[in-house]
């Protein structure tokens, strides 16, 4: 496996943090999806995070998806 798909439930203060460093500065690591049950932070994710990252509201639908090989809680 060349890169670890990412996701992130709960993207507040640390999960924000997590987001940015998955983005820039860890090699082999691909933020794929975030997830928090809270309105506002998923409007944060969908203005900041790039757009191929997905938003969901549930930790649910975000394993159901099977496009995270890890995740941060």
């Amino acid at each position: 496996m060349s890169k670890v798909r990412y996701g992130i439930i709960g993207i507040g203060n640390m999960g924000t943090a997590h987001a940015q460093s998955l983005l820039s500065e860890i090699k082999g690591a691909e933020l794929t999806a975030v997830c928090d049950i809270r309105e506002e932070r998923l409007k944060w994710a969908e203005e900041k995070l790039p757009e191929n990252v997905r938003k969901y509201s549930t930790p649910k639908e975000l394993f159901e998806s099977r496009i995270i090989d890890a995740v941060l809680i």
